[in-house]
């Protein structure tokens, strides 16, 4: 048996927020000059107890 397929259109949309914010942004160089990579480890425990 054949048929035929309706072609729909779609639109995909791929946002990346790494992509939309400035590289100047605060945000930006304040991860340059603070090491925050020890809160990972501090909330892991926090994260078990809930």
């Amino acid at each position: 048996m054949q048929g035929r397929k309706i072609f729909r259109e779609r639109k995909q949309f791929r946002f990346s927020l790494s992509e939309a914010v400035p590289k100047h942004n605060l945000y930006y160089r304040l991860k340059e000059f603070l090491r925050l990579d020890f809160l990972s480890e501090r909330t892991k425990a926090a994260d078990r107890r809930a």
